[in-house]
C-alpha cells in the first residue's frame, strides 16, 4: 500500500530534472494511490501518483488547496507535475503517538476556519464524500462475503448526507502533522461537498478520541467559538454512529478484509 507504481531514482530525476533529487522513498500511506518521500540536498517533498482516472478531482482539488492556503490553512500545495506523478510541498511535523488536549484544540480549530471559509463557497468541485450511491454500492459489494459487517452497516442507507460546503471527510491520523501546537493537514484528493456535522464526526473517530467525554467537549467548544454553524453533543453523537459504519465499510470494499474494520464497529 502506497506503493502500487514502483518509481527508481533516475526516473525520478528524469522526470523532475531541475529539483536535482538525491533520494526516493516509498510510503505505506493510503490504500489506493502511491506515495512516495523524496528529497534533494535542501528539502523534502511528497510525490504521488492517482492510480485512479479522477483527472477533474486532481484539478478541482488543486484550486480548492490554492483557495486553502492563501486564507491561511496550512495544507499541502502542488508544485509542478510531470506524467502523471504530481509533486507537492512537505509540511512539517509528524503524526502524534498519543493525543493531548493541544492537539483536539488545534484540530478543532482548524475545522472550525475550514467550514467558515467553505461554508456556502462554490469551490470547484463537484465531487461529494459520501452518497447514497457510494452506499449502495458498497452494502452490495460486501453482503455475500461479509454478511456480519453487512449487518451492521446497513442502516446506513437511511442516513441524509446534507451539503453544507466543503469538507475534509478524511481527516484520520495519517492525515495530520502536528509541529508542536502548529497544525498542517494533507490528502484532501477525497475532499469534496458535504455535511460539517459529519466532517467533526470523522475527525473525532479518525483520532479515536469520540469515546472521550473531556476532548470531545473541548472540541466543541473551541469549534462553536469559530465555525459558521453551531454542534452539540447531541446531534453530533448519531453522526459518529454513522462516520464509524462508513469507514468501517469503505475498508472492506476497498482492502477486501475486515482487520481496519474491526476498530471502528467492534
Amino acid at each position: 500500500m502506497g506503493t502500487k507504481t514502483l518509481l527508481s531514482l533516475h526516473q525520478l530525476q528524469q522526470l523532475f530534472k531541475s529539483y536535482h533529487f538525491t533520494t526516493i522513498q516509498a510510503t505505506l500511506w493510503g490504500v489506493i494511490d502511491t506515495t512516495y518521500i523524496v528529497s534533494n540536498t535542501e528539502t523534502s517533498y511528497i510525490l504521488k501518483k492517482y492510480e485512479r482516472d479522477i483527472k477533474q478531482r486532481i484539478s478541482d482539488d488543486t484550486q480548492v488547496l490554492k483557495t486553502l492556503h492563501h486564507s491561511g490553512l496550512h495544507v499541502s500545495k502542488l508544485l509542478e507535475t510531470n506524467d502523471e506523478w504530481y509533486l507537492y510541498k512537505k509540511l512539517d511535523g509528524t503524526i502524534p503517538k498519543t493525543i493531548k488536549h493541544y492537539h483536539v484544540q488545534a484540530l478543532s480549530r482548524f475545522m472550525a476556519k475550514l467550514h467558515h471559509i467553505t461554508y456556502k463557497n462554490d469551490l470547484p468541485s463537484s465531487h461529494h464524500v459520501i452518497t447514497p450511491l457510494d452506499i449502495y454500492l458498497y452494502l452490495n459489494a460486501i453482503k455475500g462475503t461479509f454478511y456480519f459487517y453487512y449487518k451492521k452497516c446497513a442502516s446506513l442507507h437511511f442516513y441524509h448526507n446534507r451539503i453544507d460546503g466543503f469538507i475534509h471527510g478524511d481527516l484520520f491520523k495519517d492525515n495530520a502533522l502536528f509541529k508542536n501546537e502548529k497544525l498542517s493537514v494533507i490528502d484532501f484528493i477525497d475532499s469534496g461537498k458535504g455535511s460539517f456535522l459529519f466532517d467533526v464526526a470523522v475527525t473525532l473517530v479518525g483520532f479515536g478520541i469520540e469515546k472521550r467525554i473531556s476532548f470531545v467537549t473541548q472540541f466543541i467548544n473551541t469549534y462553536n467559538q469559530h465555525a459558521p454553524q453551531k454542534i452539540s453533543l447531541h446531534t453530533l453523537n448519531p453522526v459518529i454512529k454513522v462516520a464509524k459504519q462508513y469507514y468501517a465499510l469503505k475498508r472492506i470494499y476497498r482492502e477486501g478484509k475486515t482487520v481496519r474494520a474491526k476498530e471502528l464497529l467492534l
